[in-house]
């Protein structure tokens, strides 16, 4: 059984982008933080991936899901996503 978290395959609400829009999203926002991680490019626990999920944190203590980048440990294509809609904060819930 895999220990890879559930949420973490889930890309409701999301919206994939390119290389460069994720490194321009990570660039021009302030206040980001890792709301969530997964390093384990090796597959050891999942499959063979690098995952970090960036939110936005503002003053007023509101957080809000920013982007998504999944790197992967064997041939396959880096991925990126924006938050596209409230069911990205969510896992999916209307």
């Amino acid at each position: 059984m895999s220990a890879t978290p559930s949420g973490m395959y889930d890309l409701t609400g999301w919206a994939e982008v390119t290389c460069y829009a994720a490194d321009v999203i990570l660039g021009e926002h302030v206040g980001l933080s890792v709301a969530s991680t997964l390093t384990d490019p090796d597959g050891n626990y999942s499959s063979g991936v690098v995952f970090t999920e960036w939110w936005r944190r503002f003053d007023s203590g509101d957080e809000f899901p920013l982007l998504r980048s999944y790197r992967y440990g064997d041939d396959r294509p880096c991925k990126h996503y924006v938050a596209a809609s409230a069911t990205a904060a969510n896992g999916g819930a209307a």
